[in-house]
């Protein structure tokens, strides 16, 4: 009797499922043509974001902060491969891959060192200060703890170039140009030794010129600080400033050496055209190409390395260190270089 009772109770969730079994493959289907158009959607965005980017300009402000973000981009790329493995999908899996190889190529340049010749003969060291910064000595400290051969600085208000000139940590280095503002495009340079210094103007914002030797050949060193492309505005004139600076380049009858506060990563087309003139990246010829050196901990947004260190051809790098967390919402950058090139220029 208990095998009756219990096929009596089976019966009506049988002949349940038998008259719902429509509605059963129909809401099936229909979540998993949600999910799918859900995933190909994402990719394809994924997929024409990248596109986009690749042949794009920046010098609009919501170009430039995509450009800067696009290091980042592989990142969105992993769950959609993790995604697509659950979902047993081979086409999608192959989808998602194309794209995440996409997006990888634009941060794996840059991490395989060179092998530089020669023997270093210049430490340079390269620092955003914060225009407001409350503990100069802090900073100051950190710089004459590397001893550089040559320090550039930027944001150099008028407090800062006070604590420069009163600083007797500083007095290795008494060849000095300081050009204090009022607001964030001061700048400064000191050497150990005598050179020929100069402001220069880079569409607006003064720059630093130093001219200085390495075994025998000449070389120009620009202290650069360009506007922030924070706006339409400022991000068209950050791009023309970009563009003038790779123009000196290509121009210039010696080597260049530039560093400084760029605004821009090594993603940004502006920052392109820079090694597209004959620039290397400091960081990238020792294989450290993604390195980070903004905002220092000081904000809650993605790090990005907006300082640089461009040489140009002839010139070695050795090695490159940022400095500790500082109370400047940049660390700053020490970089050792050398000569190998043949001689140019006069």
């Amino acid at each position: 009797s208990s095998d009756v009772c219990s096929s009596d109770l089976r019966i009506p969730a049988v002949r349940w499922r038998r008259q719902n079994a429509p509605l059963e493959v129909f809401v099936h289907s229909t979540l998993s043509a949600v999910e799918t158009i859900a995933f190909w959607m994402l990719t394809s965005v994924l997929g024409l974001a990248t596109v986009t980017l690749q042949f794009s300009n920046d010098n609009t402000f919501p170009l430039a902060v995509a450009h800067a973000l696009a290091g980042y981009l592989w990142l969105a790329v992993v769950p959609l491969i993790l995604w697509s493995a659950v979902a047993s999908s081979r086409p999608r899996v192959g989808a998602a891959v194309v794209v995440f190889a996409c997006t990888l190529a634009w941060v794996a340049p840059g991490h395989v060192p060179t092998t530089p010749r020669g023997e270093p003969e210049l430490r340079l060291a390269s620092a955003n200060v914060l225009m407001v910064h409350q503990d100069p000595d802090r900073v100051i400290a950190d710089l004459v703890t590397q001893d550089p051969d040559l320090i550039v600085l930027q944001e150099i208000s008028h407090q800062w170039a006070d604590a420069i000139e009163h600083s007797d940590a500083l007095e290795a280095w008494p060849h000095r140009l300081i050009h204090p503002l009022d607001g964030s495009f001061g700048v400064a340079v000191l050497s150990k030794v005598p050179l020929h210094m100069t402001i220069e103007d880079l569409a607006g914002i003064p720059m630093a010129k130093v001219e200085l030797t390495l075994n025998g050949q000449r070389i120009d060193v620009y202290d650069v600080h360009t506007l922030p492309p924070r706006s339409d505005d400022y991000a068209a004139i950050w791009s023309e400033q970009m563009t003038l600076l790779a123009d000196r380049v290509r121009t210039s009858p010696v080597p260049v050496i530039l560093a400084g506060d760029f605004n821009a990563t090594r993603h940004h087309p502006s920052y392109k055209r820079l090694t597209g003139a004959g620039l290397n990246d400091a960081h990238a010829q020792v294989g450290r190409a993604s390195a980070k050196t903004w905002p220092n901990g000081l904000f809650p947004v993605p790090s990005l390395r907006l300082d640089h260190v461009l040489v140009g051809d002839g010139i070695t790098v050795h090695a490159v260190a940022e400095g500790p967390a500082n109370g400047s919402d940049h660390k700053p950058l020490f970089v050792d270089l050398g000569w190998d090139g043949p001689l140019r220029g006069s």
